[in-house]
């Protein structure tokens, strides 16, 4: 078994004694579809429901030394967080998901103060770009060219933008400001949920959105702003299967 580590939650595996294999690493979530069956038929009639499912990523891990100096600080570690944490391992490190640990963990003893284990962690169907995670500073206007097939829903950070400025994404989706904000608010296209970046106020109602929030569409994308905005800066969050 190779000597690869996983990250999760604020640490790495190695902390806790413990090393995986990378198996399971570059599995792909399946696409959620509908089938139905027509009397009169042949086959089965499938509507897709545009979006993919879950999947569970699984590692082989194991402790080689020190079991019962690590075992409990592993659970302890794997059971830090009921949500969805960032998840990079050494086998891929291009990608990363978000992922919450699942199942039991079962040791086998192989030795004296030594044993495997599996690791289990339900992940949302994307494994995103660890480039989609730098941030991109939009200027009057600017050219970003998503490098996946897929639409990215991006993170889009804005400071101090005055009444009627607007960002506008490919001439199809404008956001417009219904009023004046002097401090920075988080614009969660993913979630969609518009924020304080201080408060954590909401502040959905700062933005006129008739087309919904933006997207960037695979290949290249033209943003630009408009009126008294002092900064624009977007996280791209590339992902592919």
């Amino acid at each position: 078994m190779s000597t690869g580590k996983i990250t999760w939650n604020g640490h790495d595996s190695t902390e806790f004694g413990t090393y995986v294999s990378g198996t399971n690493a570059h599995n792909a979530a399946e696409a959620d579809m509908t089938a139905y069956q027509i009397p009169g038929r042949n086959g089965d009639l499938v509507i897709s429901n545009n979006r993919y499912k879950n999947i569970v990523v699984t590692y082989p891990a194991f402790i080689p030394h020190s079991l019962s100096g690590n075992e409990q600080a592993l659970r302890n570690w794997l059971r830090s967080s009921n949500g969805y944490e960032r998840l990079d391992d050494t086998y891929d490190t291009t990608h990363f998901r978000l992922a919450r640990t699942i199942g039991e963990l079962v040791f086998e003893p192989v030795r004296p103060n030594a044993a495997n284990f599996e690791i289990a962690f339900d992940c949302c169907p994307q494994r995103f770009l660890t480039s989609g995670t730098s941030p991109v500073t939009i200027s009057s206007t600017t050219v970003v060219t998503n490098p996946t097939n897929y639409e990215a829903k991006p993170l889009i950070t804005v400071t101090s933008i005055a009444a009627s400025a607007e960002i506008e994404f490919n001439s199809d989706i404008t956001l417009t400001a219904t009023t004046s904000y002097a401090n920075t608010v988080i614009i969660d296209c993913d979630a969609q949920n518009i924020y304080d970046s201080v408060t954590l106020d909401n502040k959905n109602s700062l933005f006129s959105m008739p087309d919904g929030f933006p997207v960037l569409k695979p290949g290249s994308n033209t943003i630009t702003k408009t009126g008294s905005i002092s900064s624009v800066s977007m996280e791209p969050r590339w992902w592919e299967l």
